[in-house]
């Protein structure tokens, strides 16, 4: 009987070291899943409960607003607060991608000298700031493009299909998502500046 009993105790005592010994595998297994996960996903949002892959130089920082038909991200690309290229000077200026706007100086109600650029129907206020400290040394006050004949950096430009706008910062967007979304809003991380972006009939 007692034989018996060291024979049992011996099995017993195997069978918890078996179940400890997968324990801690599955474990280790599931620590190791995790930390792929969150190297695998660093660019990989999830919008309404749909994963969507963003480009490494977007620099997705959160979404601030989905509804409806408008989907808000907040980014911290440089092209945010420079969707004509850096300019820092009139030198730059009339280098840039604004070349065919009319230029002409004029001072806001606080004194800050801007420039008002003008092309057909389309519209920026620009200012330029001599502060050399500043990291930024020019933005767009406000604005609004409307005329196809003007190109963004990135080759943004009115008439493109929403598809071609997402594949400008999406590696993958879903195709019914897209669809939903009419205005796009990308803000910028640190100043707060916007842009919006409106497409009807899957044209912007």
């Amino acid at each position: 009987m007692s034989e018996k009993i060291y024979i049992l105790n011996r099995v017993i005592r195997k069978i918890i070291v078996i179940f400890i010994s997968l324990s801690m595998t599955f474990l280790a297994q599931s620590q190791e899943t995790s930390i792929n996960v969150i190297h695998d996903t660093s660019d990989i949002l999830l919008i309404d409960s749909v994963f969507v892959s963003a480009k490494p130089d977007f620099e997705f920082n959160s979404i601030r607003k989905i509804s409806k038909d408008t989907l808000e991200l907040v980014i911290c690309s440089k092209f945010v607060y420079f969707p004509f290229g850096k300019i820092e000077n009139e030198t730059d200026l009339k280098k840039s991608q604004l070349t065919t706007f009319k230029a002409s100086k004029k001072r806001n109600s606080n004194g800050h000298e801007v420039r008002i650029l003008k092309f057909q129907s389309s519209k920026l206020i620009l200012f330029l700031d001599d502060d050399s400290e500043r990291t930024v040394s020019s933005y767009i006050v406000k604005g609004e493009i409307v005329d196809p004949e003007i190109k963004f950096i990135n080759d943004i430009r009115i008439g493109m299909t929403k598809e071609k706008f997402f594949e400008l910062f999406f590696d993958t967007f879903p195709v019914m998502l897209a669809e939903r979304c009419n205005e796009i809003g990308l803000i910028a991380c640190v100043d707060g500046t916007n842009h919006y972006y409106s497409f009807k009939n899957n044209k912007l």
